[in-house]
């Protein structure tokens, strides 16, 4: 019986052939769009899993609580959805070179957005485009509340986030200036009140991200809070903010509940541990805020 002929061999400018199950060879590029709604998709996939998404349950929270219409809801949370997803992808962009010799980082998600800044950069700009637009046509406090969150964001991606101490004081501000979205205008004075104690909330869990950073960012030569401080000198500096969230509730907010978190003195902190201590922190401030929207 006759051999079957060999088959023939790709024609010289053939294109990359694909990874096999049909995906993309490395150093195929996917079209723009595509792109962009994958890397938005990844961005907000794994803020989810890490649990970094507290601030918009925060905002979500304070408009119930303050009598928000459904409208004002729908509007307000889709708002700080989208605003809370930019900052993310704006930060993951400036750090995408760190983020590829981190251990602890998806390197997949990252060669991703390396080889796809462009996208990255149209799905900021739509995004830019689309919250500018809502803020103009629903209320003026959303436009001061994005502009300066990405003004914060810039500083602090492109800058101050590798400045020791300034990091814990930019996320405090970063914190009160997000919660702005969930702030109505005829309910000024008491919601503001309200936001700084997140924003305060804001400057605790950076004390304990850059703990869980220390090691890593030390390795990369990096001088923030973490690595300047080291693990003893991080782990003092979050009990005395804890402390000061909870003296500014009581003072200012009048609320008693707010001492409970004292308990935050006993929380563990060290980089092994740090993923812990940041769920047991969030159901310790998550409480406490509970307390302070019902006024207790």
């Amino acid at each position: 019986m006759p051999e079957p002929p060999a088959p023939a061999p790709p024609a010289p400018d053939a294109p990359p052939s694909a990874c096999p199950g049909g995906a993309p060879a490395a150093d195929e590029r996917v079209p723009l769009v595509r792109a962009a709604v994958r890397i938005l998709v990844e961005a907000a996939v794994y803020r989810i899993r890490k649990h970094e998404a507290g601030n918009l349950l925060g905002t979500v929270s304070l408009l119930i609580a303050r009598g928000a219409t459904i409208p004002e809801l729908a509007v307000r949370t889709t708002f700080a959805g989208i605003l809370n997803l930019f900052i993310y992808l704006f930060n993951d962009l400036f750090d995408v070179r760190l983020d590829l010799a981190s251990p602890g980082k998806d390197p997949t998600k990252s060669e991703f957005l390396s080889r796809h800044r462009r996208a990255a950069a149209f799905a900021l700009a739509l995004m830019f485009v689309v919250l500018l637009a809502m803020a103009l046509l629903h209320a003026r406090i959303l436009v001061v509340a994005l502009l300066v969150c990405v003004a914060l964001d810039f500083i602090y991606s492109g800058w101050l986030k590798r400045v020791a101490f300034v990091d814990v004081v930019l996320n405090a501000a970063w914190g009160f200036s997000m919660t702005l979205c969930g702030v109505l205008e005829r309910d000024l004075a008491h919601s503001l009140k309200l936001a700084g104690f997140l924003g305060l909330v804001a400057a605790c869990f950076e004390v304990i991200q850059v703990i869980r950073d220390a090691p890593t960012d030390r390795a990369a030569g990096l001088r923030t809070t973490g690595t300047v401080l080291g693990t003893r000198g991080s782990r003092w500096l979050f009990r005395v903010l804890a402390l000061g969230t909870g003296a500014y509730a009581v003072a200012l907010l009048h609320s008693w509940a707010a001492l409970a978190l004292v308990l935050a003195l006993l929380l563990p902190l060290a980089p092994a541990r740090a993923s812990r201590t940041w769920d047991l922190a969030r159901v310790l401030f998550g409480l406490v805020w509970i307390a302070l929207l019902l006024r207790v």
